[in-house]
């Protein structure tokens, strides 16, 4: 047994008896919750002290208490222990500000210094967030920060592959930034840091052990990594679509605090999942192949660099960046929106009143490849439609059709599209089989191929396997390198490849970005047709 394996066992029977602790600590939460809707504070309090007994590390169980203690009249010991939520990584200021269990405290000299220091509280959080995470990401690690989007990224990727997780991170917010308030270039003002961790595939297997337990042996594939709010942590595998799917969750989070509002699932992973494909306009709307302009120096191989860009000019040959054009960045259809076409033509799709009723668990539990394929769909309509911006904004603040009034979001739904909800699905189901365009999945779905073959990779892109003669002089391709883009656009999995790909015909001329161990070459390759 390898030294892995023996440290994923480890995590396994560790994760084991915090899933016990977890199911005792959850049933005392739901025992509380039901004597707070009782109003019966007495006997919350006497649970929430039995679930610190078992839980005491819980940020929320202290908050709990705080509230039945204030709601007994308690103050003192209801400050004192809202100060240790605090302390332990509670960090909603609005949240505290509008409930109505503290109420009774909100008047006290310690709530008042709380509330005035509150700055001070986020800056403590902040370095304890980042020392905790930076002690399991190992090795050399790169690090970053944007106080604008109050974020600390912690990689163990080189120095050129986290510049670029930090463009997929910046593109996410512009494009956020017209549908979430919090997605723009201002400061967030009192919003909690956010530590996002892009470790090697070894740190994430083991996070995911100690994150799912069992679960993650069994299906290790499909876990990509999560944004975890109560933590303020975000992990992540791939540099591409993971990264933009949980960095939404993010922005869309820090809304719904501001709100104090938590919208449902299939709101939450519809728009998140919305990030996960992305193309520039230009493609979208078929324009030119743009040129780029490399000077490159004489006697210096263009096509080979070290990776941290150092030795050489950066200013001759770094290559272009998705943030180097001028182009918008926009949601597309992807290998999700294919599911609901095929679901479409093997019989009805769900009723929305039905899907958008849906809980938690049984979205993510029952069918969910096709629940989340179907929440993206909805909202790639309503994109398509031109409304979505404006749903968002009807749902979160319109009392009469929002959040308030239909948490489903078809009220908000039926408003800005102007039409009842039959019609709303007619139209929808219409849309699905006759405009929303299939998109290549596999390579057999390809007309152009790089003509090498191609793996999946271990987050920062697909792994050549095999280039056959033919392809060695034209791709300047090797075994072992790793793709990271294909004229500008980021290939950080094989979906996200074959997605670019099918952009092209044979003969067509694509610049390809790769990495070779520690070094970064971009070649202009003729893609061949598919054998």
């Amino acid at each position: 047994m390898s030294v892995l394996d023996e440290e994923i066992d480890a995590a396994a029977d560790a994760m084991r008896a915090v899933n016990e602790r977890r199911a005792a600590s959850s049933e005392l939460t739901s025992q509380a919750v039901e004597a707070f809707g009782a109003g019966d504070f007495a006997e919350a309090e006497r649970v929430l002290r039995a679930q610190l007994e078992i839980d005491p590390e819980n940020f929320v169980v202290h908050y709990n208490l705080a509230c039945a203690r204030a709601a007994r009249g308690k103050l003192d010991e209801a400050n004192a222990d809202l100060r240790r939520a605090i302390e332990l990584g509670f960090a909603n200021r609005g949240h505290l500000e509008r409930d109505p269990y503290l109420a009774p405290i909100r008047e006290t000299q310690q709530f008042q210094e709380l509330i005035e220091h509150w700055g001070r509280i986020i800056d403590a959080q902040r370095r304890v967030r980042f020392e905790q995470t930076e002690a399991w990401v190992r090795g050399k690690k790169e690090i970053r920060a944007d106080d604008t989007l109050r974020i600390d990224v912690i990689s163990s990727h080189d120095a050129r592959e986290t510049d670029q997780a930090m463009t997929e991170i910046a593109k996410v917010a512009g494009w956020a930034c017209g549908v979430l308030p919090v997605g723009s270039d201002e400061p967030v003002d009192g919003a909690s840091f956010v530590v996002l961790a892009l470790p090697d595939q070894r740190d994430f297997l083991k996070w995911a052990f100690w994150t799912y337990g069992e679960r993650a042996r069994r299906a290790f594939a499909g876990i990509g990594g999560s944004y975890e709010h109560d933590e303020k942590r975000l992990v992540a595998q791939d540099l591409g679509p993971t990264l933009r799917h949980e960095f939404f969750h993010v922005l869309h989070w820090r809304d719904m605090d501001r709100l104090g509002q938590t919208h449902p699932i299939w709101v939450q992973e519809g728009l998140a999942s919305l990030v996960e494909d992305m193309d520039p306009t230009r493609i979208v709307n078929k324009e030119p192949r743009r040129s780029v302009a490399r000077d490159v120096p004489e006697g210096v191989d263009p096509n080979l660099i070290p990776a941290d860009g150092q030795q050489e000019s950066k200013e001759h040959l770094e290559p272009v960046r998705a943030a180097d054009t001028a182009d918008a960045w926009i949601p597309v259809p992807s290998w999700r929106t294919n599911i609901v076409k095929r679901l479409a033509r093997a019989g009805p799709l769900p009723d929305f009143a039905v899907f958008m009723g849906r809980g938690h668990a049984d979205f993510s539990t029952r069918r969910p490849l096709a629940a989340y394929a179907h929440a993206r769909t909805i909202f790639m309509f309503l994109q398509d439609r031109g409304v979505l911006a404006d749903w968002y904004a009807r749902y979160t603040s319109d009392p009469e059709v929002g959040f308030e009034a239909d948490r489903s979001g078809i009220a908000a739904m039926e408003a800005v599209l102007g039409m009842e909800l039959p019609s709303i699905e007619s139209a929808y189901r219409a849309w699905v089989a006759d405009e929303l365009p299939m998109v290549a999945e596999t390579g057999t779905d390809l007309n152009a191929v790089l003509g090498v073959d191609i793996e999946q990779g271990e987050g920062d892109g697909p792994t050549v396997t095999k280039v056959p003669r033919e392809a060695r002089r034209r791709t300047g391709l090797r075994r072992l390198d790793v793709i990271t883009a294909i004229d500008g656009r980021p290939v950080r999995d094989m979906k996200e490849m074959i997605r670019v790909l099918s952009a092209y015909e044979p003969g067509e001329t694509v610049r390809v970005e790769y990495r070779r161990v520690k070094l970064r070459g971009s070649n202009e390759v003729e893609l061949v047709r598919r054998q």
